[in-house]
């Protein structure tokens, strides 16, 4: 890495309300085999669930892969740090590219060959965007003080390289698709209902079928933006702290409005709670509205209208939330005396306090990439404390 701290230069010094000035770059390559799998090349085997001639019987629930290897990254990055006013006022900016081969995914055969995945290192992943933050004091008085810090980071991903440019199913929901975000949506685009309440799908190819060549991408569950805000207010010894968390451009699937439709209905027989959506489900000619009616295990439509690979499952996942405020009261310095505390301090914050999105799940903010699959939606806390040092 290089770096030029240019404010240190003599016609700078002291000419400019720039107190501080640095322009730096790098460069390096690392590599990686973190998958998630302690042992990603090995064949492994499970219980299948059923017997042969009384005995327990096994299946492949990994295939084996000599040639596995580590994925390789290589990083650019050039930014600067400005400060203002003797640094009262402080902006980084910074452009980064980085470009992976080898890409390690776990890549599923198709159900004819058994739908079992295997890692392969295919393809190659550019990922590049341009990070920023600002950090300013607005207000420094004896005593109120106001401080605000920004940070935004814009992303753009794509998967390339693949053998084929065919796409390549990583789970049931997200693929990997030439010159797209990782974790893509492949599915078919919503036509809306027909005159009896069942799902239609367009014919992108207009060869009067519906098969995977009407397929498309409809979103990914890589975010165009992201970033946060923190404010930080204090009056005398009182101090009040909010942060926002925001999230934009990115989908994903909550698998939850499949599973209300395919448990209602299931083919066990049984009948399950399901969301309260369901109850704008298409009833009669002339319903508007995209959920399908409801029919039994067995019916026709059954299969079709359960189907969750069409971009009815595939919503925007954009989101601003609060995630904490806090606020505070710290004891005078004589009172802590008393008690042989060097600090003692009153606080009650909350977590999670406010989400704002348009996301038909229960949570956007999900802990695995683009899929919602009976996720516990991030709790809403409340905390009152004293913090106490000797």
């Amino acid at each position: 890495g290089l770096g030029w701290n240019f404010t240190e230069e003599n016609f700078l010094k002291g000419k400019s309300i720039l107190s501080y000035g640095k322009l730096r770059s790098s460069y390096g390559t690392t590599g990686s085999d973190n998958t998630g799998n302690d042992f990603p090349y090995a064949g492994t085997w499970e219980a299948s669930g059923t017997s042969v001639y009384g005995v327990s019987a096994a299946q492949p629930s990994q295939y084996q892969n000599d040639d596995l290897k580590w994925e390789s990254t290589a990083i650019f990055d050039i930014g600067v740090e400005l400060g203002f006013l003797e640094n009262r006022f402080q902006l980084s900016a910074a452009y980064f590219d980085s470009r992976t081969t080898g890409l390690l995914m776990e890549a599923a055969l198709p159900p004819t060959a058994g739908g079992i995945s295997y890692y392969q290192n295919i393809g190659s992943l550019s990922n590049k965007g341009l990070e920023v933050a600002l950090d300013a004091n607005w207000i420094a008085r004896n005593n109120f003080k106001w401080k605000t810090s920004i940070n935004v980071t814009t992303t753009q991903n794509k998967i390339g390289n693949l053998p084929g440019n065919d796409p390549i199913r990583a789970d049931n929901r997200r693929y990997f698709v030439e010159g797209h975000p990782r974790n893509s949506f492949w599915t078919h685009i919503f036509n809306g209902l027909d005159e009896n309440g069942d799902v239609t799908l367009k014919d992108l190819n207009n060869d009067g079928q519906i098969n995977n060549e009407d397929k498309t991408v409809t979103g990914s569950y890589s975010p165009e933006y992201y970033g946060g805000i923190t404010n930080t207010f204090s009056y005398k010894n009182l101090s009040l702290s909010t942060t926002f968390n925001f999230v934009e451009g990115i989908e994903a699937d909550p698998i939850i409005w499949w599973l209300d439709y395919y448990l209602t209905y299931s083919e066990s027989g049984y009948l399950y709670n399901a969301s309260t959506y369901l109850l704008d489900r298409w009833q009669k000619q002339g319903d508007d509205t995209n959920i399908p009616r409801l029919v039994p295990y067995g019916h026709p439509s059954w299969q079709r209208n359960r189907d969750d690979d069409d971009t009815r499952f595939v919503t925007d996942a954009s989101y601003w939330r609060m995630k904490n405020v806090t606020l505070a009261y710290n004891f005078p310095q004589k009172w802590c005396a008393k008690i042989g505390a060097s600090t003692v301090q009153l606080y009650f914050s909350g977590q999670n306090l406010l989400t704002l999105t348009p996301y038909k799940g229960t949570d956007p903010e999900l802990p695995e990439p683009g899929v919602e699959y009976f996720n516990y939606p991030q709790v809403k806390t409340y905390t009152l404390g004293i913090d106490m040092q000797f």
